[in-house]
């Protein structure tokens, strides 16, 4: 299994690929995968994802793995290279396949090389056969991500911060299909990981454009996170189990919604039909949308807009709210509308082809 380059386990680092291993075997079950034979994971060469690559391996020797690593072209191609090399004699010494790229659009932005990374991973599992695609992100990046979500505004969708288990983050090429993400590690703070490196005396690569602060996510660990444990020593804590608390409630009012949905119009067979371009929904009966309480309407309306492609943002929910209890008006959304007659409520795509 590993070759030359890792020492033989001790308790301490056995201890962290048990906690490995049970969390994502507690993931795969709930997706109905505990016989996965094949995955991809995403490897950087930074400690997060070689500390999952190898735990996964140790844990799960008869798991097909691809470790697969994404050159953005935006970083100096010596560093890149290095990172490439390491990841490669990883994979080699644990006896995984090895997968990488380099980009060949010019990724001027986070947002795009994000987009490319996920597209080019998505391609890497369809090629493979693989369902599966992990990452290495930890319980620091979670509490990271919800305060990052809290400066930029969000509702109850950003404060959940990242799910252990997420649908597809991008859109793919028309072909590609999408695998589903898995983070194994999000629960594990980035000390313990580091304590497990080092246990095995490995060194993971150093990216230090994560060092640089005209990124916002960096600046908030570099300078924002610090000083709020200042405050509160504990404050990554509480970011985090703000984030769990809020998915679940945000769980139990999504499903609400979707009962709702289900009883009034059997919504089941309406979002199934793929011809479907309009959704009405009773508005004014009894038990119609106006009376429904804004926590639920809002989600109702999310489900629906989903479905049809369309997104709305917090402002057009707002003013969909505020139109439900009268007839003949209307709120326009981006390839759709959004608009209340005699006794519906109505979403509709207005870019059919």
């Amino acid at each position: 299994m590993l070759r030359k380059r890792l020492p033989k386990s001790s308790r301490t680092s056995r201890a962290f690929e048990r906690l490995i291993q049970s969390q994502l075997s507690i993931l795969l079950e709930d997706l109905g995968l505990s016989n996965l034979e094949k995955v991809v994971i995403a490897c950087s060469g930074g400690g997060d994802s070689t500390a999952l690559l190898i735990a996964v391996r140790q844990q799960f020797p008869e798991l097909q793995i691809t470790a697969a690593y994404f050159d953005h072209a935006i970083r100096d191609e010596k560093s890149t290279k290095t990172e490439e090399k390491f990841v490669a004699e990883i994979a080699a010494d644990l006896g995984v396949y090895f997968v990488t790229a380099r980009s060949t659009e010019d990724l001027n932005s986070e947002e795009k090389a994000r987009t490319a990374r996920y597209q080019w991973l998505a391609e890497v599992c369809d090629n493979v056969g693989a369902e599966i695609c992990m990452t290495g992100h930890q319980a620091n990046d979670q509490a990271e991500t919800v305060l990052l979500n809290i400066l930029r505004g969000t509702g109850s969708t950003g404060m959940s911060g990242m799910l252990a288990s997420a649908l597809w983050p991008v859109k793919n090429l028309a072909s590609t299909p999408h695998p589903t993400l898995i983070r194994p590690l999000l629960k594990l703070w980035r000390d313990d990981i580091d304590a497990y490196l080092c246990d095995l005396a490995i060194e993971p690569q150093v990216d230090h454009s994560n060092q640089d602060a005209k990124y916002l996510r960096n600046k908030l660990r570099i300078t924002s996170v610090p000083h709020l444990r200042t405050i509160n020593p504990k404050v990554e804590n509480h970011l985090v189990a703000l984030a769990e608390d809020t998915r679940l409630d945000d769980e139990f009012l999504m499903n609400a919604a979707q009962m709702w949905l289900d009883e009034k119009i059997n919504y089941g067979q309406l979002s199934n039909d793929t011809r479907q371009n309009e959704i009405k929904i009773p508005r004014t009966n009894r038990s119609g949308l106006s009376i429904v309480p804004k926590p639920i309407f809002s989600r109702i309306l999310k489900i629906v807009t989903g479905d049809l492609g369309l997104t709305v943002s917090r402002s057009q929910i707002e003013a969909a709210h505020s139109i439900c209890g009268r007839a003949n008006a209307g709120v326009s959304i981006i390839g759709g509308e959004i608009r209340t007659e005699r006794s519906w409520f109505v979403v509709s795509k207005t870019d059919v082809r």
